[in-house]
């Protein structure tokens, strides 16, 4: 292949999802994840209670809420790799049977709906 052409087919990757291989980071915006475990802790009637983290991406920000906090920032996602919040919050992004996937080093966010 000639390098006119490669240049062509790497711009066309790009411009169709290319950022994940098969358009993986175009479908983040607009979806909601949950930590498959109870990962984190809340402050209850109870006292504390085990509970889950989520993740929930707009077009231009993303929202991790774990504890009782609620952290908003930029995303950015490529090669099959999300990163927010300045990279605090970073993980591989898999399609399982049409489901996206977020695994945080072994920690797993499932999407929602």
């Amino acid at each position: 292949m000639t390098p006119r052409r490669l240049i062509a087919v790497a711009l066309l990757a790009v411009a169709f999802g290319g950022c994940g291989g098969d358009g993986l980071c175009d479908r983040l915006a607009g979806t909601d994840f949950r930590s498959e475990e109870a990962i984190s802790a809340i402050l209850g009637p109870e006292g504390v209670e085990p509970s889950h983290e989520f993740v929930e991406f707009d077009a231009a920000e993303a929202f991790w809420t774990y504890s009782d906090v609620v952290e908003v920032g930029e995303w950015e996602c490529g090669g099959d790799r999300v990163s927010l919040l300045d990279g605090r919050f970073e993980a591989d992004l898999l399609d399982e049977d049409g489901r996206l996937v977020l695994d945080r080093d072994g920690t797993r966010y499932l999407q929602e709906g």
